[in-house]
Order: C-alpha cells, then structure tokens, then sequence
C-alpha cells in the first residue's frame, strides 16, 4: 500500500467502523444487512480521508457454511462497501468470523480486502497518520497476541522504523481492555490487560512504548472508550446486539463510557489534538472528546 510520509498540521478526518456482519440478515432474517448498509451510505457522507474497519466484515467461520455461503457474503460485503470506493481508502483489520470455517484460513479474507499472497496484517500513512492493522484472531480464533510471533517481530520493526507521523493508531479486532467476566471467553493473557493482576500481556508494552494514541476494536457489539496512561481504546459496534450480560456489568476501572446503541466514531486531527465523535445510525452525538497527540 502506498504511504504519505509528508507532515503537516492539515485536518483529516477518518471513521472507525466494526462488526457489519454482512450475510448476518440472512441467515438469522433480521435487519443486520440493512442496517449494515445505512451506516456506510452515512459514513460515505462524511468526506473522510480514510476509514477504518476492525474486523467481523461477513459473517463467516460457521461449520455448515459451504462456500458458496462465504462467497455470497463477500459479494454482499463489496456491494456494501461500494458507495466508499473511490472516495475513502478502507484500512481493514480481521475478525473471527472473516476466517473460512475449513481451515480458519485468512487466504480468502487477503484476496477479498485487496491482500492477496500477502500477510493480513500491514500498515500505511495517509495524510500523516500512521495506521497499523494487526491479526489478532488467526494464531487464537477467541483474541490473541502471542509472544515470539513473526507478527510481533513486525511490529517491533514497524514502530521503531517509523517516518516522522502526526497520529498513530493500531487496530485490531479483539479489545486489549474488557471485563474480567470475559477474559478466557474471547481473550487469551497475551492480549487483554488483567485489572486483577496488573498484567499488561504482549502487545499493550508494545504499544505503550512506541507511544500509539488510538488502539481500535470492535467483537464485543457495543460502543466503548477505555484510557490507560497515553493510550485510549476504542471499540465501536454495528452489529446490534451486544453478548448477554455486557450491559449490565460494572465497567473496569478505566472505562469511561459504554453505549448499546450501534454507532460508527468519527476522528478528526488538528494541530496538536484528535478530537472524537460517536455517531449512532440515527445521526445523534452518542459521546465526544478529545485527546493530546503523542507526538506533535
């Protein structure tokens, strides 16, 4: 992919979107797809510089889906999408159900997202922003970051070869902060942060040392930011259901704010500050605020 290495203190503006779950109105007969398809005609409204996907484009990886099944999902995904081509580059991130059930290969996934023959992982600069798009799904279909990775190798090389950059971001699909009643249900030790015990995992030093401003996810089917020291974590939801017994739990000590409602987050870069918007399918401002950059 194709890099812009030049800074300056222009505006951009990028959306993070998660979870459309293409097929998902399908097979369960509900308003997913639909709704799924409003969300992108609103954020194709938006002029942005580039959006962001962390994962769960179709909804795949099931044992009695047959390829045809897979292949028709992807082409509702495209059609989906279409309204963004040409105007917004999609940066994607995958998920857990964007793997083909068979062999929980990613190969499909890579040609279906423009990577084919490629890794699912890779960066690029747009604008001055560097995004970083991680899988974390593939070593560990419930969320991994595994330590020894030939992922994590290039990370490492990534962070500590970057240009001069305006914002860093880092996307995957699986949160690093989540409630302890999920942790060993869609997270393993090398990923999540334990509030309990303090550990940070594999990827969050990772993070912390290279000074990311945004790390983006989705899975979890509901709207939360969660700050830890210069980090904040961002997970969006579109797919509108969230898991049994998420709204109700007492949020960790670093949430700040936690929304049912399906939602996309819009970004906007000034001079020295991200500024951020949740916006819900009905157009209403769900939470804002804004951040310092790491780097300036």
């Amino acid at each position: 992919m194709s890099t812009d290495n030049q800074v300056s203190h222009q505006t951009v503006r990028w959306i993070h979107v998660t979870d459309l779950q293409l097929g998902l109105g399908k097979s369960a007969g509900n308003d997913n797809d639909t709704i799924a398809r409003s969300l992108i005609e609103q954020i194709a409204s938006e002029e942005a510089d580039f959006v962001i996907n962390s994962g769960d484009l179709i909804h795949g990886a099931h044992a009695d889906q047959t390829l045809e099944t897979i292949m028709e999902y992807w082409s509702d995904y495209q059609i989906t999408v279409k309204p963004l081509k040409g105007k917004s580059p999609i940066l994607s991130a995958p998920g857990n159900h964007d793997m083909t059930r068979e062999d929980r290969s990613m190969e499909r996934y890579c040609r279906e997202t423009g990577r084919a023959d490629q890794p699912p992982y890779y960066a690029a600069t747009i604008q001055g922003v560097h995004v970083v798009c991680l899988d974390v799904v593939s070593s560990l279909h419930r969320g991994g970051f595994p330590k020894g990775s030939k992922q994590e190798v290039w990370l490492k090389q990534e962070l500590n070869r970057l240009p001069q950059v305006r914002g860093l971001i880092v996307v995957g699909h699986y949160p690093i902060f989540l409630s302890p009643d999920f942790y060993g249900r869609f997270s393993d030790s090398s990923l999540h942060y334990d509030e309990r015990t303090g550990q940070e995992g594999v990827l969050l030093p990772i993070l912390l040392k290279a000074g990311v401003d945004l790390y983006l996810c989705g899975h979890l089917h509901t709207y939360e930011r969660t700050r830890y020291d210069q980090l904040t974590q961002v997970m969006a939801g579109a797919y509108g259901v969230a898991y049994p017994d998420l709204m109700p739990y007492q949020p960790n000590q670093h949430c700040q704010a936690l929304d049912e409602r399906q939602c996309y987050v819009r970004y906007t870069l000034t001079k020295d500050a991200i500024h951020a918007e949740a916006i819900s399918l009905q157009g209403a401002v769900v939470d804002a605020w804004s951040q310092a950059l790491n780097r300036d």
